[in-house]
């Protein structure tokens, strides 16, 4: 453990400039030295973890089916107004085509037959929360609202084709994803103790 704390040592040009950091800080350097010591045990033990998750050999069916689960794909027609978006959900019901009125009303500039694909965090809340509720070839029944207007949603199938093209992609945010949520749930059950100069230890790391 010595060799990172030199390094992390060798990034300030001399003794004064380091000594001038631990002042500045409040600290002395065997704190400085544990601080670091318990940044380099966590940052192994994420790379491990994201590492095993990363390894998992999904067998094609289950990847897809995980696929399915985490992501989805949806189209959506974007209006600055309600009313435009409660016309445009009766003409569907009377059969009018998504895409045609897509053409007519959408103001999303990078909106495409195809739609988008995504997971969760990647959209904004209104309309990711809506595209999950939604089956598959369904559309939202009232207009969606976030700070972009109001949207009209149609969710669609995840293609097959995207799920084989973007297999690597994919694992890898479920790795992130899943460490993510080992590493939030060991940091809520960890007890901290803040000393009378309020220097933060993990209790449960040693």
């Amino acid at each position: 453990m010595s060799e990172y704390v030199e390094n992390y040592v060798k990034q300030f040009s001399n003794s004064a400039e380091y000594n001038g950091f631990l002042a500045e800080c409040g600290i002395t350097s065997q704190d400085f030295e544990e601080f670091i010591k318990v940044s380099v045990v966590y940052q192994l033990f994420t790379d491990d973890l994201y590492s095993r998750y990363a390894s998992i050999p999904y067998a094609d069916d289950e990847f897809a089916a995980l696929c399915k689960e985490k992501y989805v794909t949806a189209k959506h027609i974007l209006v600055q107004d309600e009313e435009t978006a409660k016309n445009i959900i009766k003409k569907l019901s009377n059969g009018t085509s998504f895409d045609d009125l897509s053409n007519e009303h959408n103001i999303d500039p990078g909106a495409t037959p195809s739609g988008y694909t995504f997971t969760a965090g990647e959209m904004v809340p209104e309309f990711e929360e809506a595209s999950f509720n939604l089956k598959e070839n369904q559309y939202t029944q009232t207009p969606v609202k976030s700070t972009y207007g109001y949207h009209v949603i149609l969710r669609l199938p995840l293609d097959t084709v995207w799920i084989e093209g973007n297999k690597s992609t994919v694992i890898s945010n479920l790795a992130a994803s899943e460490t993510n949520s080992v590493l939030d749930k060991i940091l809520s059950e960890t007890k901290v103790n803040f000393t009378d100069n309020y220097h933060l230890y993990f209790s449960t790391i040693k």
